[in-house]
């Protein structure tokens, strides 16, 4: 009989050889891709390019993150913003600090001729700036045919100018929409005459010596009934003026 000793020594043996073999098999597996080799180069590659998308992605959302951050600070520390956002969305009534003139232009009257800032002076004149395409600026118009009907024979002169929209359209549609008012076909120099737009529709209310009363933007509650009174305030100012 073998000893316990032996009997050890033959199953440490056979373990040994059992592990060898387990080991050769398994790398007679990997035969077949004897012919792989690494490519270094391309491994570098690889990586710069999992690298600069990496980056890009971090980039972008940076990015997105300061404009936001940024967006939402001047919403709330700077009142002025906030207002001037909720007028291009809502429409607000302005009064100009100042009463500021409006610049020189020469636009084209479709009714012939031009008409020049020069023939607005001396009347109160309600300017209103609207586009063909702006469907809250065509629902307005009845009511600024209402005005120019109440203020006939007056010093009062409600003019409508048609900017960025196609020349040949224009006359179309004041006749489609029956304006009784003056329509000039506005351009670059009308937009900059007032002061630029933010949205349409933009109506501005002028005094007798050319500069701007009050402006209204975007469509408001009870805006034409106010328009109405600043008419009225105005043309009273020539009363209360000393001779």
């Amino acid at each position: 009989m073998l000893s316990e000793r032996s009997t050890s020594n033959v199953m440490e043996h056979r373990n040994e050889q059992n592990t060898s073999d387990w080991v050769d098999d398994q790398m007679e597996t990997l035969h077949g891709a004897v012919d792989w080799e690494p490519n270094a180069d391309t491994a570098f590659a690889q990586l710069e390019q999992a690298e600069r998308s990496h980056k890009a992605r971090r980039r972008i959302w940076l990015s997105a993150a300061t404009a936001i951050a940024a967006i939402t600070v001047t919403l709330i520390v700077i009142p002025s913003s906030r207002i001037h956002l909720q007028k291009m969305w809502q429409g607000v009534q302005t009064a100009q600090a100042g009463r500021d003139t409006v610049s020189n232009f020469k636009l084209e009257n479709i009714a012939g001729g031009y008409m020049t800032t020069q023939d607005l002076k001396g009347k109160v004149a309600v300017v209103d700036l609207w586009a063909t395409w702006c469907e809250p600026c065509l629902r307005e118009i009845p009511k600024y045919n209402e005005l120019h009907e109440a203020f006939q024979g007056r010093d009062v002169a409600i003019v409508g100018i048609a900017v960025e929209s196609p020349r040949n359209e224009i006359p179309s549609k004041v006749r489609d929409l029956n304006i009784d008012y003056t329509v000039l076909i506005g351009n670059d120099q009308a937009i900059a005459a007032f002061g630029g737009l933010l949205g349409f529709p933009t109506t501005f209310v002028l005094g007798k010596d050319g500069k701007i009363y009050k402006s209204y933007m975007g469509v408001l509650p009870n805006k034409h009934e106010n328009i109405r009174q600043d008419i009225e305030s105005l043309l009273a100012e020539d009363y209360r003026k000393p001779d």
